[in-house]
Order: C-alpha cells, then sequence, then structure tokens
C-alpha cells in the first residue's frame, strides 16, 4: 500500500510485475490529476532474504576396469630352448577411476587351446605374477616368467596375457582382460623333461604360507615346491600351489630318503619383486609346516 501526505484518503491496489530480473526497482503511484505521487523501492531479491543455495552437483567416478593391451612381449634373450624357463612382459591399465586397492593376478597362456570372449582357463596359464592393486589411470608392465617355457609342438607358438586372470576384481567390463597374441617362431627343440613320478605313501604335509609387504598376510596362489635332499637330481617330490586362504597341501607323501626330512620351499612374485621362503627338516604327517616369504630371490 502507497500513501501520500498530500492525499486526504487512503486506498489499496494489488499489482504483478512478470519476468524481472534480480536489481532494485522503484515503484509510483499517481494520485488523479493533480500530480500527487508516492513511491517506493523495491529490490530483487528481497533484502534480508536468505540468499538460495544450488545444491552441488553429484559426480559419479567411473568403475575400475582393468585392461591388458597389446600382445606380451618376449624379453628373454635368444636362442629360446623349448622346455626352458622364458620372460614376458605384459601392458596393463586402469581404464577407470576408481583405484583397484585388491591383489589381483596377470598370467602368460603359450599356445592354450580354449579362447574365450571374456577369459582363457586358469587352468592353461604357463605363468604368473601377483599386483597389490592399480590406481584409476595408471599403468603398469608387468614381468612374468613361465617356468618350463615352451613345448617342442607346434614350431610357430602363440603367446596371450590376461589380467585379472582369476576375476576377483569387479570391472565395467570383462571383455577386454585378454591380449592379442604374441607369435613366437624359431624355438629350439629339446628333449622331453621326464615326468615326476607319482607320489606312492599315505601321509600328508599341509600348511599356511604367508607374506611379509606392509604386514603379514596370507598369500593366494604362492608356488610350493615339496624338496627331498636325498633323492637324485633336483629332489623336486611335488609342486603345487596355495588355495585362496593361503593354504597348501601335499598327499601321498612318504618318508624323506634324507634323514633330515623334507624342505619345503615357497615364492610369489607381487609388482616385480619376488618373495621366497623355506622350512626344513619336515617329517610327514603333519598340517603345520606353515612357511613365511620375505623378499628375496626365489632358489
Amino acid at each position: 500500500m502507497l500513501q501520500a501526505n498530500t492525499h486526504p484518503g487512503n486506498f489499496t491496489y494489488t499489482w504483478t510485475f512478470n519476468g524481472l530480473t534480480n536489481g532494485t526497482y522503484t515503484v509510483s503511484a499517481l494520485s488523479g490529476t493533480n500530480g500527487a505521487t508516492a513511491s517506493d523501492t523495491f529490490t530483487i531479491p528481497c533484502s534480508g532474504q536468505p540468499t538460495p543455495t544450488v545444491p552441488a552437483q553429484t559426480v559419479t567416478p567411473i568403475p575400475a576396469d582393468l585392461l591388458a593391451f597389446g600382445p606380451p612381449k618376449l624379453i628373454s634373450t635368444p636362442p629360446i630352448v623349448a622346455y626352458q624357463p622364458v620372460q614376458f612382459t605384459v601392458n596393463i591399465t586402469n581404464t577407470g577411476e576408481v583405484n583397484v586397492e585388491n591383489q589381483f593376478f596377470v598370467d602368460i597362456y603359450l599356445d592354450p587351446t580354449t579362447i574365450l570372449t571374456d577369459r582363457i582357463p586358469l587352468t592353461e596359464s604357463d605363468g604368473y605374477s601377483a599386483v597389490s592393486g592399480l590406481n584409476g589411470g595408471q599403468s603398469r608392465v608387468i614381468t612374468i616368467t613361465s617356468p618350463l617355457g615352451f613345448t617342442n609342438n607346434p614350431t610357430t607358438h602363440q603367446v596371450y596375457g590376461m589380467v585379472d586372470s582369476v576375476l576377483q576384481i569387479s570391472e565395467v567390463s570383462e571383455l577386454n582382460n585378454v591380449t592379442n597374441p604374441l607369435t613366437v617362431l624359431n624355438v629350439t627343440p629339446a628333449a622331453t623333461p621326464t615326468p615326476t613320478p607319482n607320489l606312492t605313501g599315505d601321509s600328508e604335509i599341509s600348511g599356511v604360507v604367508q607374506v611379509l609387504t606392509s604386514e603379514l598376510l596370507t598369500q593366494f596362489r604362492a608356488l610350493v615346491t615339496l624338496v627331498d635332499p636325498g633323492a637324485p637330481g633336483s629332489g623336486v617330490v611335488a609342486i603345487t600351489q596355495t588355495d585362496a586362504e593361503g593354504l597348501y597341501t601335499f598327499s601321498n607323501i612318504g618318508p624323506a630318503i634324507s634323514p633330515s626330512g623334507y624342505t619345503i620351499k615357497a615364492c610369489v612374485t607381487i609388482d616385480n619383486n619376488s618373495f621366497f621362503g623355506l622350512r626344513t627338516g619336515i617329517n610327514p604327517p603333519t598340517n603345520f609346516a606353515n612357511v613365511y616369504m620375505i623378499p628375496g630371490p626365489c632358489s
């Protein structure tokens, strides 16, 4: 309501102006024809009122997606001899924005017979390395050794790499984990190794393998070797891997030839660094032959 001192009465009138932007405006009222006016100023937004806040836009980070790109690279020095250890590198990256903070594995496959759209079966793996994690947008070059190398046949070899080979990590896509193949020629033939004899004992040796990195943790897929120092040659009796809880088991074990008992070796590669541990003087049966790995070369 606007009132002027020059007008003897008063009146009320409702008015509306639409489409105004922020600013200060003057509104005037004219009384009849004698020129008497009253005016007032108005500010948009109204003074003393809280400024409306615009909610911050929520940005959802792109989920993790591990990718193995390009074919593996052969880094062993020629000549490449069949049934001898051979080394490769595999390039991996996390194309998402979410960090992968759990351990996963990168595997090498020499002449696999089954190649699916999202994986190669783990039973066809010829070597692997663990990766402790990979931040979003980061890449790594992983070195992997195949301890038994190529066979004599075929003469032309195909080598694949795969990231997250155990399918432990939740990803946007599982269709980009397998690399294109590397073709390897000129592998020198060699004598076929003598297979390890079947075990015929009735005892068992088992235990848990742990690794010391930033803390002591059980290790999945640690390579565990049972050695009899009194046996001919290398003395290797059996080889196995630990399960997801770090547990290994050797079954059908008889007494060791060596009077000192068996030696148990454990090895794993994490982030291109090897960790090794051993126990000596182990006699079956025992379920407590635990092995603790620390940084150092495997032997």
